[in-house]
Formats: C-alpha cells, sequence, structure tokens
C-alpha cells in the first residue's frame, strides 16, 4: 500500500467515523446501533 492509497483509506475511515457519530447525535443509542449498521 502506497501513500496516495493510505491516505485514502485514512479519509474514508474517518468519514465513516464521521457519519457514525452524526447518526449517534440524530438517533437514540439502542435504534442508531442496528439501522445505522444497515445505512452504512
Amino acid at each position: 500500500m502506497d501513500e496516495t492509497e493510505m491516505k485514502n483509506f485514512v479519509d474514508k475511515q474517518e468519514l465513516t467515523d464521521l457519519k457514525v457519530r452524526i447518526r449517534r447525535a440524530l438517533f437514540p443509542a439502542g435504534d442508531c446501533d442496528q439501522r445505522g449498521a444497515l445505512a452504512l
């Protein structure tokens, strides 16, 4: 994996983490984990 691929991978991971955090903020914890996982 070269430097560009590594950066893209990290960016994707950060974006996923951000989506999860947004969902947790918008939905109650239990509800979000089930539906949020499907939406990803």
